[in-house]
């Protein structure tokens, strides 16, 4: 924790670790997105992140337009409350704030709109690259979801340790409609075999990744309107095998994010979306499923998304 009062302001110029958040909003959900998402980032202990980038995927009136109508209102509420909460935090008068605690941009998505987010998330990644040299991190959280206060700081610890992953995965509450479960995510479920068939408890706002590494592989499909982080962990995947164990991956048992998986307007609650993105994912990777795997698939597929498969013809 930081000190309070004068001796503090310098603490925080020289106590900044090399941590990106990364949040993409879209729908017009601005007050989740301040009142859940980004105000669990502000509560964040022990850590000051190098940058948060807020990333703006709401639709824009005309397409020529710079920033969509629900810009302006991101920016100002974000600047309230990262002022609001963080000069409360610290027992300084909001104008004695430093832009270096916590620093947080709003910017635009300037590459591919909607699709999950995925071009937003990597429209922040990409200018995350120009922030510095050495190894940084990029933490994603969607608008809707939020941290616990010590996940920032878990997650670095772990991914600093003598082991150095590229990267990490927490548990999480996942909150529905039907109630709370607790989803503990295992580093031996997570297996190409496992993200064909299902999802083993990556959520992407569970995602803590070396930015190099994620680079490295692509960043998210762009081209995929749903199963982005399925796709992105497959290749991590890959990625990590073919490194004879000189890479790892790694997960955290304590229970770090709230999942909020009861909103109707979510893409998994899109079945059109859904349908289109798994359409994707079953060209790219069915040529590398077992029968028995394709076949528990697509039994999930139908049963949770009333996905059809649909093979291409020729």
């Amino acid at each position: 924790m930081f000190k309070r009062g004068q001796d503090s302001l310098e603490d925080l110029r020289t106590q900044c670790h090399p941590i990106v958040v990364v949040i993409a909003t879209s729908m017009k959900r601005t007050d989740l997105l301040i009142n859940r998402s980004l105000a669990s980032v502000y509560k964040q202990q022990s850590v000051n992140p190098l940058k948060t980038y807020v990333v703006d995927d709401n639709e824009k009136q005309n397409p020529d337009d710079e920033f969509s109508t629900e810009y302006l209102d991101i920016q100002e509420k974000t600047e309230i409350l990262r002022t609001k909460t963080l000069s409360k935090r610290l027992g300084l008068n909001p104008e004695q704030l430093p832009s270096e605690y916590f620093s947080t941009d709003v910017i635009p998505n300037t590459r591919t709109h909607g699709n999950s987010g995925a071009g937003a998330w990597n429209t922040a990644a990409y200018l995350a690259r120009e922030l510095g040299q050495g190894p940084l991190y990029l933490a994603f959280l969607d608008d809707d979801d939020e941290w616990k206060d010590r996940y920032l700081i878990s997650c670095f610890e772990r991914i600093s340790s003598n082991r150095k992953p590229v990267a990490v995965f927490a548990s999480f509450m996942r909150l529905g409609k039907e109630g709370e479960e607790l989803v503990t995510v295992m580093r031996e479920d997570l297996t190409q075999d496992t993200f064909f068939a299902t999802n083993p408890g990556v959520q992407g706002s569970n995602m803590f990744i070396e930015l190099g590494t994620f680079m490295e592989i692509g960043g998210f499909d762009e081209s995929m309107p749903s199963a982005t982080d399925r796709d992105l962990c497959i290749r991590l995947l890959d990625h990590v095998e073919s490194t004879a164990k000189e890479k790892e991956i790694d997960t955290l048992k304590e229970c770090l994010m709230l999942h909020h998986a009861y909103d109707d307007s979510r893409v998994s609650a899109d079945k059109e979306m859904k349908q289109r993105g798994l359409d994707i994912f079953y060209r790219k990777y069915r040529h590398r499923m077992s029968d028995n795997v394709f076949a528990s698939s697509l039994s999930r597929a139908r049963k949770l998304f009333d996905y059809e498969y649909r093979p291409r013809e020729g």
